[in-house]
């Protein structure tokens, strides 16, 4: 597309894949988790793959009001299960939150997933 034309050009960068770059430094992959989540994967020469998941949130979003008033499901990652999985997968080298709002410090989320990465033994900044 004329957008992918327009950042090949502007950027070092060639496309590697659907949401990846690389670089002859090493790649990115961006995986979007739905309304604010991402996760990103770096790969470097050494073979390293350090990621870091950014306001991730699995579930149902309610802003801690009623049901009935406000609640926000995925639409795309309706499995929850398997979110946290592609999460814990990657093991994170951290979990970056940008704001102290539901939708960016989801707090059922960073429980499930602090108990899921110390299962799989990612808990050194837990």
């Amino acid at each position: 597309s004329q957008c992918s034309d327009t950042l090949s050009r502007k950027l070092p960068w060639k496309r590697q894949a659907t949401g990846a770059l690389a670089s002859s430094a090493g790649a990115f992959e961006y995986t979007h988790l739905e309304v604010n989540g991402q996760l990103w994967k770096f790969l470097g020469e050494g073979g390293e793959e350090p990621a870091v998941v950014v306001d991730p949130l699995v579930g149902t979003l309610d802003f801690s009001l009623p049901s009935a008033i406000y609640k926000a499901r995925p639409k795309v990652l309706t499995d929850s299960s398997s979110t946290l999985d592609m999460i814990v997968a990657a093991r994170p080298a951290a979990i970056l939150l940008t704001q102290a709002l539901d939708d960016h410090t989801h707090l059922p989320t960073l429980r499930l997933l602090r108990r899921r990465l110390a299962e799989a033994g990612v808990d050194e900044y837990l």
